[in-house]
């Protein structure tokens, strides 16, 4: 299984971020309450900034088979996907 690593972006208090892949962008505030709801996240990979629908897609797109997905507190999640782009844990 190949494994690569993939950063949670922590929100900050300025600033925007942006997915390369479909231009979804937001301030770092209006993604802190987006983010602490559950509802968005951006995701470093590959020295890229994806949010969280993009991110299965072009990893899949890639052939990738999981990412390991490390999170602001350190913490780590394996997320396995199939060809598709569909999240399965």
């Amino acid at each position: 299984m190949i494994m690569l690593k993939a950063f949670v972006i922590e929100p900050k208090s300025r600033g925007k971020l942006c997915c390369k892949e479909c231009d979804l962008t937001y301030t770092h505030r209006d993604y802190g309450i987006l983010y602490d709801a559950g509802k968005l996240m951006y995701i470093k990979y590959k020295k890229t900034t994806y949010c969280n629908i993009c991110l299965p897609k072009v990893a899949a797109s890639t052939r990738e088979t999981a990412i390991k997905l490390v999170d602001v507190d350190g913490k780590t999640k394996t997320m396995k996907f199939w060809y598709n782009g569909e999240w399965f844990i």
